[in-house]
């Protein structure tokens, strides 16, 4: 493992409609979307989005944990989830 190097792997995540969080989360954790228009910020709950787009959830998650860059970008063009 080189941290600064692609390897070239790809993520498969299957089943994300089957994702779950614990407590009081999907009532209270908030989505945020804005297309930069006035008043056009939408909010949704996990629950919400998780009935609309349940992988919308992962790819939010995984993208905030990648590095911010060139090579962040790469490693999220080879995530697939289903």
């Amino acid at each position: 493992f080189t941290p600064g190097v692609d390897q070239g792997n790809y993520v498969a995540i299957l089943n994300a409609h089957l994702i779950q969080v614990s407590g009081k989360k999907e009532s209270q954790k908030l989505y945020y979307r804005n297309s930069q228009r006035p008043g056009s910020l939408k909010i949704e709950t996990f629950k919400q989005l998780k009935e609309r787009i349940p992988s919308r959830i992962l790819e939010n998650a995984i993208w905030g944990m990648l590095p911010k860059g060139v090579l962040g970008r790469e490693y999220y063009r080879r995530l697939y989830i289903y």
